[in-house]
């Protein structure tokens, strides 16, 4: 009986644990913004890099945004998206 009922706590106590990651997670992609391969998106992440203190973070938030161009340029608007994201991830800003 004792068993059954430890169990059961152990039990509620990870469908609860779940239920509020799954709650927390949610939300923090509710305030994310999608990225989308746009010159406007390009420029804002270039200032967010150029103003970033972290010379690691920054040096591989640069290289993202020079392939995100790159990309732009080639017409390859799923690579600079992807790269974009990279670099915004780099940079600490919530994407989708």
């Amino acid at each position: 009986m004792l068993k059954s009922a430890l169990v059961s706590i152990l039990l509620a106590g990870l469908v609860t644990t779940g239920t509020a990651r799954a709650e927390e997670k949610s939300s923090t992609n509710a305030e994310a913004a999608p990225v989308s391969c746009t010159q406007e998106s390009l420029a804002a992440l270039n200032t967010k890099a150029a103003a970033a203190t972290d010379a690691d973070k920054k040096k591989t938030a640069m290289g993202h945004l020079d392939l995100a161009k790159k990309s732009m340029d080639a017409k390859d608007m799923d690579g600079c998206a992807m790269h974009l994201k990279e670099a915004a991830n780099d940079l600490g800003a919530a994407t989708k």
